[in-house]
């Protein structure tokens, strides 16, 4: 009788261990996502003045984001205009225009007093991006034209998962402006 409840006793621990050990193996690699929010997107001039793009999720490699903060540094001493770009797995919102309206403004992009700013906005869950111009880019950058840059470069490339050339094409295209 005691080797019958034993072999039960194990069979019970075997059975339990079979279950959760792999529900556990299949749960682990499953990290908890940041939700972004206009108060917690990490702002790059928390990294210095040379720091242009906000990539806190690592969706682009570091070799991009080098590579982007390059072409801004450029246009900034170009035009005196400031490009920004942040690229996050997911924001809390119900509007990725009104979100990115409100980081660009928090993070008071371009030089006040022309209102030279330029800020691209990525959320890859949500399949959005968003250009954001102030006032003093419009007339460079109306609307109509960066939706037309971000149907010719980012679509494309990001329904490819390939986020780090589209936004590199784009960016090298703003820059020639």
């Amino acid at each position: 009788m005691n080797s019958i409840l034993n072999s039960s006793k194990n069979f019970s621990k075997l059975f339990l261990f079979g279950i959760f050990v792999p529900l556990f193996l299949f749960l682990l690699p499953i990290q908890a996502q940041t939700i972004y929010s206009i108060d917690n997107v990490p702002s790059p001039k928390e990294k210095g003045q040379d720091f242009f793009v906000s990539n806190p999720d690592g969706i682009i490699s570091g070799s991009t984001v080098n590579i982007l903060d390059s072409i801004s540094i450029d246009i900034e001493k170009h035009t005196g205009s400031e490009y920004t770009i942040v690229i996050v797995n997911d924001y809390q919102a119900d509007d990725d225009f009104q979100f990115a309206l409100d980081l660009f403004n928090k993070w008071e992009i371009g030089k006040k007093n022309v209102n030279n700013g330029l800020l691209l906005f990525i959320a890859k869950e949500k399949k959005q991006y968003r250009f954001i111009s102030g006032y003093g880019m419009e007339t460079i950058f109306p609307d109509a034209y960066l939706k037309r840059v971000g149907e010719k470069y980012l679509v494309p490339n990001f329904k490819n998962e390939d986020y780090d050339l589209g936004i590199i094409l784009a960016s090298e295209f703003i820059a020639k402006i």
